[in-house]
């Protein structure tokens, strides 16, 4: 028994007897104590427990240390709380939690002893350690997020919520409200997808955990859905005053990408160009106006419908259905105003180009001569005339100065005067050919003559003709000779079954 008062007597004995000591007192020293009971536990909350702590049956010794552990179901030992007080306080406890609470008293350095166990359950708590939600897909107006159980859950995870509401584009220039928190998924899974969102919007969303006592939140994360082609939605404004005209069309599109300009027409002829919604225009006169609005993004544009506005009576007329939209995006309609396009057409317009002019070359180049049809026309001899007037011994031919009688007169020469007139080769002379240069000798002296007819007086012919001199021409004969060297001429000059 340890620390315990002890009286010692000591004898000593013989064969004659015996001799007693005197008394001596003595004392144990302390020993592990006996007789430890289990912990009991009152104030329990999530994270912390108040712990009563029996004395030992059998303190054996003064008890110097009351040590708290915690027993894992592997027999590993961990201290929670230690100090010479009865009752102690366990804190840093986890939240539904089941612990194994024993008792190490001791007396000294080595002189420890441990009581029973008993049984600590945790209530539950709010979970945590939730973290941020992932984006899985993120479109115009749908996306998909997903997200992973909080670290300590505290409890049973009941149900997740994912938050969402519209923020501010952190670069907008005009004042914004932010829209009211919504939920847009409640369940016990660990996944979610949105529709029905704004396209180039900017949300802020977040997923919130619950468990039977309470729910934790993760921190709000931003981000902006993709862009999409404007739309028109309403009709502008037109109003007027006596000075002033005053077009609104704020609340005409969805933008659904970044703006790059409005453009404001009267009648085809622009007016204004910016990022304004409001335009006053100064009046002057009566006028009729047709304004029509153009909204530019980086994706396409849009157009409100034709509105014509008299100032006069201050009524506006809607002509014309909504614009088309058109965008950048629509690439499988549009292909043809596209730069690649462009390029690919010009670059095949010069390829076409180059082979034509190529053909065109080498039909030039190795172009064959001209091939006749048939052999060059051979020329013709000189027709001659069946009259002889002149004499065998006579060495001109074609066309000479000699006097012609009248019919049936003879010739005489009474002057110097003389008229051309054409001479018939005689017969002898078969055998000569005129030239082509004779012929166009002959018709030129021919022509001449006809000039000259006017120089010639009646009396000539009457002295010339009165005279019978052997020469007798008859006008039917000459004419038949001139038209003889006539067509002699042409079958010469004239092929026509060539080019020349």
């Amino acid at each position: 028994m340890g620390l315990t008062d002890f009286s010692l007597e000591v004898w000593a004995v013989n064969s004659a007897g015996k001799a007693p000591s005197s008394w001596t007192r003595c004392r144990t020293g302390p020993a592990p104590p006996e007789g430890l009971k289990a912990p009991k536990f009152h104030a329990v909350s999530a994270t912390q427990a108040v712990v009563n702590i029996s004395t030992p049956q059998k303190p054996n010794g003064i008890v110097t240390l009351y040590r708290l552990f915690s027993r894992s179901t592997s027999g590993a030992q961990t201290v929670l709380a230690e100090g010479l007080a009865t009752q102690q306080t366990l804190h840093s406890l986890q939240p539904f939690t089941t612990y194994s609470i024993g008792v190490e008293a001791c007396t000294c350095f080595n002189c420890c002893s441990q009581g029973p166990t008993a049984e600590l359950r945790t209530p539950p708590a709010p979970p945590a350690g939730l973290s941020s939600p992932q984006i899985q897909m993120l479109a115009s107006r749908t996306a998909s997020f997903q997200w992973s159980p909080p670290l300590s859950p505290n409890g049973v995870i009941q149900s997740y919520e994912l938050q969402l509401y519209k923020a501010c584009p952190p670069d907008s220039a005009t004042p914004c409200t932010p829209s009211q928190t919504e939920t847009k998924y409640r369940g016990p899974g660990q996944r979610a997808s949105l529709e029905g969102l704004q396209p180039y919007t900017t949300y802020k969303l977040r997923v919130v955990a619950h468990n039977e006592v309470g729910s934790t939140a993760t921190e709000w994360i931003s981000f902006v859905t993709q862009k999409e082609l404007p739309q028109y939605r309403a009709p502008f404004s037109v109003d007027s005053n006596l000075s002033v005209v005053c077009v609104n069309w704020s609340n005409s599109f969805l933008l659904n990408g970044r703006l790059k300009e409005f453009i404001l027409t009267d009648g085809g002829q622009r007016l204004y160009s910016g990022l304004d919604t409001t335009l006053y225009i100064p009046r002057t006169a009566d006028k009729t106006f047709f304004f029509q609005v153009i909204c530019i993004t980086e994706e396409g544009s849009a157009k409100t419908p034709l509105i014509q506005y008299d100032t006069s009576t201050g009524f506006g007329l809607v002509l014309t259905t909504p614009g088309e939209k058109k965008g950048s995006r629509s690439k499988s309609t549009e292909f043809y105003s596209e730069l690649w396009f462009i390029v690919l057409m010009a670059v095949l317009g010069l390829i076409l180009l180059a082979i034509f002019l190529s053909l065109i070359l080498q039909r030039k180049i190795h172009k064959e001569p001209y091939i006749r049809e048939r052999p060059p026309l051979v020329p013709l001899p000189k027709r001659r005339s069946p009259l002889n007037v002149y004499p065998p011994g006579e060495t001109h031919v074609g066309l000479a100065d000699t006097k012609i009688p009248r019919s049936g007169t003879p010739v005489s020469i009474r002057s110097n005067r003389s008229l051309s007139v054409l001479r018939i080769p005689s017969q002898s002379h078969g055998s000569q050919t005129y030239s082509q240069g004779s012929l166009h000798r002959s018709v030129s002296q021919l022509m001449d003559i006809q000039d000259k007819k006017v120089l010639i007086d009646d009396s000539l012919w009457e002295t010339i003709m009165g005279h019978d001199s052997g020469l007798y021409v008859d006008e039917e004969d000459l004419m038949n000779a001139i038209k003889g060297f006539s067509s002699v001429t042409k079958e010469h000059t004239t092929f026509t079954d060539t080019h020349l």
